[in-house]
């Protein structure tokens, strides 16, 4: 083959090593295989929460992680879930994918809400998806009960510190962990549950190719899960 090599992936042919790459279903769309990778970081952190049907969790962040999450645990288990958000969309989809609760930090009373929903206990599992409010850290882990676990699968810059009551940590016996990556295995087991999730619900705006600096000017502002863009439809979106 007489191919010149070009920098970046738009070009019209792309040289690949077959271990590297993933076979999407037949009943998988281009627009769902899109999301093949953001989807494989939430299921390895579903798996670290190894969630059972007794669990009571608290996600904060109804964003296109939490919202993933919320789906993964109501598809597999029958475990209680509150999700903290704010945004109208994004609420509108917690409740579509199953929330059994949703409080809204801006309008709702957190610290007495979280107190409610968990029984004054606390949650046995909390996960914080969003990077956007670095003060819910010590929120969600105050929120964990005691021996409970606090999960992460966002991370923040160099200057953020997370402060953690020392002698909360040790009498609660709590389990902090992170989960930014996934394996092969992972990314391959997620191939196959792409077309069992409700990902179109969560495209919530789609821009042409010319109007992609727009799309990423709208992406700053967090307003949906995620936004498409369509490389082959140049006239046909905004």
């Amino acid at each position: 083959m007489q191919l010149r090599v070009k920098s970046g992936t738009l070009c019209p042919y792309i040289v690949w090593k077959t271990d590297q790459l993933v076979h999407l279903p037949a009943n998988v769309s281009l627009a769902t295989g899109c999301l093949l990778e953001p989807v494989a970081v939430v299921k390895m952190a579903y798996d670290k929460l190894q969630v059972n049907d007794a669990d009571r969790i608290c996600i904060f962040g109804g964003d296109f992680n939490g919202l993933i999450l919320l789906q993964l645990i109501k598809r597999y288990t029958q475990a209680v879930v509150v999700v903290v958000e704010n945004k109208t969309e994004n609420k509108l989809l917690a409740q579509k994918f199953g929330a059994d609760q949703i409080i809204d930090p801006l309008t709702d009373n957190l610290a007495t809400e979280l107190l409610k929903r968990s029984d004054f206990i606390g949650f046995n599992k909390t996960v914080l998806t969003t990077s956007k409010y670095p003060a819910l850290i010590s929120v969600a882990i105050n929120t964990t009960a005691r021996g409970g676990l606090f999960l992460t699968t966002v991370y923040f810059d160099r200057q953020q510190s997370i402060a953690v009551n020392s002698i909360k940590f040790f009498a609660m016996n709590l389990t902090i962990m992170s989960s930014f990556l996934y394996t092969k295995k992972v990314l391959h087991q997620t191939a196959t549950l792409l077309a069992q999730l409700d990902l179109n619900s969560l495209i919530r705006r789609e821009f042409s190719f010319s109007a992609a600096l727009n799309a990423y000017k709208v992406e700053q502002e967090q307003l949906y899960p995620r936004i498409g863009i369509r490389v082959n439809d140049p006239d046909q979106l905004t």
